[in-house]
């Protein structure tokens, strides 16, 4: 299974039946989770249930940012694909300007490693974005600039829903999104050094 280093927790992607223990609550504390998803993931019995049953996708790519790898590597560009296809659909509902979905194209063409895409258009695709759609601009961000803009890319289109009950089902459908691509979560298995 491949690993990755994020802020000093090395990271395997996890198995069916694992149970909650104390050490990969610690290790998940380290990586500085919100309040509220702390709370909820000490509720769940289990990693792969806290999974099944998680109804917040912005927690699930932040979760998934955090253990994606370095700037560039496969699973960061598994990431982008992902939250930029989770979004879609909120995009094109909430934000008629063609620049958002244009950045959301742009970091979908470098995800799939268009050799004509460049960091620097995704960049600028981004930028280009942000006036008329944050989630937009964040999926591309998270490309560009740092994974952890794919958590933002969720909770802004999951916004852009405006009514509560509708945030919370446009947080859901990302969330099913997300689980249909990655069917484990990260499971965090020991400490080790930021180098690997």
């Amino acid at each position: 299974m491949p690993a990755s280093t994020a802020r000093g927790i090395r990271i395997i992607w996890g198995r069916v039946g694992d149970t909650m223990k104390a050490t990969t609550l610690r290790k998940l504390k380290k990586l500085k989770p919100c309040n509220n998803a702390y709370k909820w993931v000490q509720s769940q019995p289990s990693t792969q249930a806290a999974w099944a049953n998680c109804e917040r996708g912005d927690w699930m790519l932040w979760l998934l940012a955090n253990c994606c790898g370095r700037q560039g590597s496969p699973s960061h560009r598994k990431l982008v694909a992902v939250t930029c296809q989770a979004i879609i659909p909120l995009v094109r509902i909430h934000a008629s300007d063609k620049r958002a979905m244009a950045a959301i194209r742009i970091a979908m063409r470098w995800a799939r490693r268009d050799e004509h895409v460049s960091l620097d258009d995704v960049r600028s695709a981004a930028f280009d974005a942000s006036s008329v759609s944050y989630a937009a601009a964040y999926a591309a961000d998270a490309a560009g600039y740092s994974a952890a803009y794919a958590a933002h890319a969720a909770d802004a289109a999951a916004s852009a829903s405006y009514a509560a009950g509708a945030r919370r089902r446009a947080l859901k459908r990302i969330a099913n999104y997300v689980r249909r691509r990655y069917l484990n979560p990260p499971r965090l298995i020991e400490e080790c050094n930021d180098d690997g």
